[in-house]
């Protein structure tokens, strides 16, 4: 009997049916994300495999092991596959015509390219990679504008395997088309649970969740009797129901090994030893290897005997027609060679085994690594490396992982990135090249107490030269480092005239002083800035955070504030920055708030947020919460509680978070869930606490005193809290009217008038934006 497939030994009807459900409910469903927890060796990866060549023809269908794929391939086959629908709809076209000549002179015209290409990445060119898109980055940019330009709609499917084994590559593609306008893509994920943990489970959903998605759930059966029949039906051998069962247990319910017992020619023990080597090799590589690769190294082995191409090229084509092996074109006429199973009996090798396999593998493309091969891509080989290093040649890793970071950012994987940055600090930084690579990621992806670790550790690497120095002030600034950060600004403005760093070093001065309460120097420091000013590289950006030191306390000037953002938004359409003039957008909202107009306020919000998200989540929380605070002041508390609830699993315990957090609280105490607000607020203010901003300490701890006053606690409790607020932060007018409330704590007027909360703005820039391509190299 010819070899059996998917179709046939699967008996997944009921999945099937669910599946397709979920695929068909474009526009429906709030879910996007399927995810099927599956027992390993039950089938899953044919089950994925077989739906994307179900859906061909229908779809953009991409499927995907994260065991062995990155981001950065994930992104090259949906470029494909796209290009590849796309050749098939235009081709038709023409021929229908007899106009294929001329589609063959136009084509270099009009087909897409792919995206997600590696790039060289150096200190000269790091701008160029990580700092011109508000998307998490370059090729997700490309990804996004392809995915909700106006004239496709064709369905979008990420069909990925072993979500589970490295989740972090999946996630910025997640969180970058969390929003509804990118309702036409949909992940089905398969979590391969070996472990039976179900703590691993709750947190892999939990991860999915903060990425704003909402999760459709499946269980995927291991095989069971109902499988076992379809078999014996299959092969006409007649098992009755118990020795089904034992042969279940026997099997462990390993799906191979029951699919063994009954093609007695494709038996475990009966493949060769040339075929267990292949996959052994596979298995240990942990991602796609050239056939002539594969070739080269079983030449050089003592492991196996292999006699000629041909014998290979029968060889590979026998485990591809079993399905342990699948094959794929690659370019200049070789094949890509992927692993189909990941637990077989053959893959139960020895730890000295494995590293037998390893040494082989690592020893052959170390060598290509350092003849700078043609044939293979840097990143394949440095991300083979990188793992092979860690068993055999650990001095090595830091090695690879550097080459990592600059293959991952490249190719739009900042998780990757960080990840490989980890491995690369265990190594010694020597060039200043090193350096700024690293410093560049963490800046761009806004971890500053990382920057200041790496700074600190490196500073005979880095003292004296400019550019450090400057990120140098703005880590401290960033992390509330106040007193160390005056002084070095102090200096680094004295010791220049470069328009570039006076706008730069003067918005985070301007930061620094209002974070620190020191509103009238913060005032005074944007008054007093040099005309020359406006002349800088990131004069909007400039702009628009000035325009805060005349927002609040004595030089408090809206008219002035709105002016200067109205100058900011322009500056950034001519910049062509549209991420540039929402946020300065979104600014003057906060004007208009405080001057009262909350209506327009509000309208400009809910535009401004549909705007933003279109970006990913990174953006968003500041819009996000201001929106929320918005709707309940405009008189909407359910919607507001609603979209703050979905904004607050995105986003991080910082302040934009305690402000959505506190406004949550609220709304329960209103509604008389008194415990539920109780609890949340009071995890918001010890969150508060560890804020280095006296002003989310402050809001947050007169929350804390209004809801436990709402929820029926005894106000003489309070009087004593509310006059230590007094002699902390000064005799507000919310602290009298908090003191009226404790006589009347059921007057929802005057708990709306307590309720301290505030809008925020966005201030944050990646401060190399700011600087000009010669200044950063």
């Amino acid at each position: 009997m010819d070899s059996i497939g998917p179709d046939e030994f699967l008996d997944k009807a009921d999945d099937r049916r669910i599946l397709n459900e979920f695929l068909g409910k474009a526009g429906v469903s709030k879910s996007r994300v399927m995810v099927l927890h599956a027992p390993a060796a039950s089938g899953v990866t044919y089950f994925l495999k077989d739906t994307r060549r179900r859906l061909s023809n229908l779809s953009v269908a991409i499927y995907s092991d994260l065991q062995s794929d990155n981001l950065g391939i994930i992104l090259r086959r949906y470029a494909a596959e796209h290009a590849r629908i796309f050749r098939h709809r235009i081709c038709s076209f023409f021929r229908f015509r007899n106009l294929l000549p001329l589609l063959i002179r136009i084509s270099g015209f009009i087909l897409p390219s792919s995206f997600g290409r590696p790039a060289a990445v150096g200190a000269e060119n790091i701008a160029n990679v990580l700092l011109d898109t508000p998307y998490h980055s370059a090729p997700l940019q490309r990804f996004a504008e392809d995915v909700i330009c106006p004239w496709d709609k064709r369905p979008v499917v990420f069909l990925i395997d072993n979500a589970q084994a490295n989740f972090h590559k999946l996630e910025d593609l997640l969180r970058a088309t969390y929003a509804p306008e990118y309702d036409r893509i949909k992940f089905v994920l398969a979590f391969v649970d070996r472990q039976q943990e179900t703590s691993e489970f709750s947190e892999f959903r939990q991860r999915i969740l903060s990425t704003g998605h909402h999760i459709s759930p499946m269980d995927f059966k291991a095989p069971d009797d109902q499988l076992v029949a379809a078999f014996s039906h299959a092969y006409q051998i007649d098992l009755p129901p118990e020795e089904r069962d034992e042969l279940i247990i026997g099997a462990g319910a390993n799906i191979w090994r029951i699919r063994s017992f009954f093609i007695l020619d494709e038996r475990a023990e009966n493949i060769s030893n040339e075929e267990i080597y292949v996959l052994r090799l596979l298995y240990v590589a942990e991602q796609p290897l050239q056939l002539s690769d594969l070739r080269i190294i079983g030449s050089d082995s003592p492991l196996t005997v292999t006699a000629g191409e041909r014998h290979w090229n029968d060889l590979i084509s026998s485990l591809a027609r079993r399905n342990y092996i699948s094959i794929a074109e690659f370019d200049g006429g070789d094949r890509l060679i992927s692993i189909s199973i990941t637990t077989h009996p053959c893959l139960d090798i020895s730890s000295t085994d494995r590293l037998i396999y390893a040494k082989e593998l690592y020893e052959f493309f170390l060598a290509v690594a350092e003849q700078v091969s043609l044939r293979h891509a840097p990143s394949a080989v440095h991300s083979l490396l990188y793992r092979l290093s860690k068993l055999v040649a650990n001095e090595d890793s830091p090695r690879w992982a550097k080459e990592l970071i600059k293959a991952a950012l490249s190719q739009g994987s900042l998780s990757d990135a960080e990840r490989y940055i980890k491995s690369a600090r265990l190594g010694n930084i020597t060039t200043r090249e090193d350096l700024l690579v690293q410093v560049a990621f963490y800046v761009s992806v806004q971890a500053y107490s990382h920057v200041m670790e790496l700074l600190e550790a490196t500073r005979t690497v880095w003292t004296g030269h400019r550019i450090f120095e400057i990120i140098y002030a703005v880590a401290l600034n960033r992390t509330r480092a106040h007193d160390e950060f005056f002084r070095e600004i102090a200096l680094l403005l004295s010791d220049t005239k470069n328009p570039d760093e006076i706008a730069l070093l003067t918005s985070y001065k301007v930061s620094g002083l209002i974070h620190a309460g020191r509103l009238s120097d913060a005032t005074n420091c944007v008054v007093t800035a040099p005309a020359k000013i406006s002349a800088a590289h990131g004069y909007g950006y400039y702009l628009r955070n000035a325009a805060a030191a005349f927002m609040w306390g004595p030089g408090k000037d809206l008219t002035r504030a709105r002016k200067m953002l109205d100058e900011a938004e322009k500056w950034f359409v001519r910049s062509n920055d549209a991420f540039g003039a929402l946020s300065a957008r979104c600014n003057l909202g906060c004007i208009d708030f405080y001057e009262g107009e909350k209506e327009r306020a509000h309208e400009t919000f809910e535009e401004l947020y549909k705007s933003t998200r279109i970006f990913g989540t990174q953006h968003i929380k500041e819009i996000g919460t201001n929106l929320g605070i918005a709707r309940l002041m405009v008189g909407d508390a359910d919607a507001a509680y609603r979209h703050l609830i979905t904004i607050c699993d995105i986003i991080v315990w910082e302040f934009a978070r305690c402000l959505a957090e506190s406004t949550l609280a609220f709304i329960e105490a209103r509604n008389g869930e008194f415990h539920a607000a109780k609890q949340r607020m009071e995890v918001t203010l010890r969150h508060a606490q560890g804020i280095r901003i006296e002003e989310i300490k402050m809001r947050c701890s007169t929350n804390n005193i209004l809801i436990k006053i709402m929820s029926g606690e005894n106000p003489s409790l309070y009087h004593e809290k509310i006059s230590l607020l007094r002699k902390r932060y000064g005799d507000r007018d919310r602290y009298a009217t908090l003191e009226e409330l404790c006589k009347a704590p059921n007057d929802t007027e005057m708990q709306l008038r307590v309720f301290d909360y505030d809008l925020c703005q966005y201030w944050s820039q990646n401060p190399l934006v700011m600087l000009s391509h010669t200044q950063l190299s």
